[in-house]
């Protein structure tokens, strides 16, 4: 019986393994004592709510472990601390969303005797204002259980659950490659401040949407989404990146990235679709490489030594006569530093542009012209190859309605 103890102790985050812990509790002693924890934390600590311009709504309720004997009144409270350790344990960045961005409407909730439950309140968001959206900066709401009448305590690892609110971007993106499916495809060229990237660690992100992808073995070829070169002086396996839909001998719903002149070679296993959006990570750790979509891991490859020299510019679209496809771009970054899975997952539609390590963000969002300004200012900006006018998608949302 210890040992069943302890590995559901060690599970204690889960309010089902806790639930379990006091089902074997009660077999040698009786019941336990009862306690109070929020609902809504009863497996993550966070939980997402899409906001737009319309603002949000979501709930907050607390439950009992047991029916309670009497009633037990609840208090909430927005508590900063809990936000500070979320952000220090996954290596994120939120800020507490301001007090007059929200409301929660009933603060104190009562659970009657003979429940196990208070109704649910609600939480109400404001619209983030203009302000708020252009910094780039994530914001959230911790909730936690402020005080308890009725002779019950909370429980630690549930009494508060902190609400990440989800921007729903709105924004223009540019078409790049084969326009209509005819004609010489568009490059476009991003600039560096830097003629030499000496790097072990570093990544690369972007959001793309294809219109064409071959279905089978070298069934149109798009090579390729994105391209980092090296400064003159250097050869290819001194650190080219090279990444591609398709090839002679691959899927062309394949993505296959190539580095240092193919001494490095990947396949991704997600099976991608046309006229689909997916974010895109590319992450080095000085060792291995990992390539994330949609902010999950996909792929990693070991890399050979030596660091990786860039030099700019970097290309989209860079092998022209292979590219069948239009593809829309946006959010396109390159880091100096490895970045953490946390930090693709919260930050896939924006980022604030003075975050530590990202040497160039190009936000693509324009909506007119041929320039690309990069966000944070370290470059002059990138544009097409001689300047050739481009078409302009408008009103692309981040949740694809």
């Amino acid at each position: 019986m210890k040992k069943v103890k302890n590995n559901l102790f060690i599970a204690a985050f889960s309010i089902m393994g806790m639930m379990g812990f006091a089902s074997c509790e009660n077999a040698e002693k009786g019941a336990i004592e009862n306690a109070i924890y929020v609902s809504e934390a009863n497996q993550n600590i966070d939980k997402k709510v899409p906001i737009d311009d319309k603002g949000a709504v979501t709930t907050l309720t607390v439950r009992a472990a047991n029916i309670v004997g009497s009633k037990v009144t609840v208090s909430f409270k927005k508590d900063e601390s809990l936000l500070d350790s979320y952000n220090k344990r996954y290596g994120t960045n939120y800020k507490a969303l301001p007090d007059n961005m929200y409301e929660i409407v009933d603060p104190v909730v009562e659970i009657e005797a003979g429940e196990v439950s208070a109704l649910s309140t609600n939480v109400k968001f404001k619209p983030l204002t203009e302000e708020m959206i252009n910094s780039g900066d994530k914001f959230a709401l911790p909730v936690v259980i402020a005080d308890i009448q009725g002779g019950l305590s909370a429980l630690d690892n549930a009494k508060g659950i902190i609400y990440l609110l989800d921007q729903v971007i709105v924004t223009s993106v540019p078409v790049i490659g084969k326009i209509g499916g005819v004609g010489t495809p568009i490059v476009a060229l991003l600039n560096t401040r830097e003629t030499d990237y000496n790097l072990a660690t570093w990544a690369f992100e972007m959001r793309v949407n294809m219109s064409r992808l071959g279905e089978g073995v070298g069934k149109l070829e798009n090579q390729s989404i994105w391209r980092v070169t090296v400064p003159q002086g250097y050869k290819e396996v001194d650190g080219e990146v090279f990444i591609r839909f398709g090839a002679s001998n691959l899927d062309g719903r394949t993505l296959q990235v190539k580095m240092k002149g193919g001494s490095a070679q990947l396949e991704c296993k997600t099976v991608f679709n046309a006229k689909q959006w997916y974010h895109l990570a590319f992450v080095s750790n000085g060792s291995k490489v990992s390539v994330y979509v949609d902010g999950e891991l996909d792929s990693t490859i070991d890399l050979p030594t030596g660091n990786f020299h860039f030099g700019g510019p970097f290309k989209i679209c860079s092998t022209p006569n292979y590219f069948a496809a239009e593809l829309m771009v946006s959010e396109v970054r390159f880091w100096t530093r490895e970045i953490t899975q946390s930090e693709i997952k919260n930050n896939m539609f924006a980022i604030n542009p003075q975050s530590e390590g990202l040497e160039g963000y190009w936000k693509m969002n324009e909506g007119e012209g041929t320039q690309f300004i990069d966000a944070t200012g370290h470059s002059t900006p990138g544009c097409t190859e001689n300047n050739r006018v481009i078409n302009w998608e408008h009103g692309i949302r981040s949740d694809q309605k």
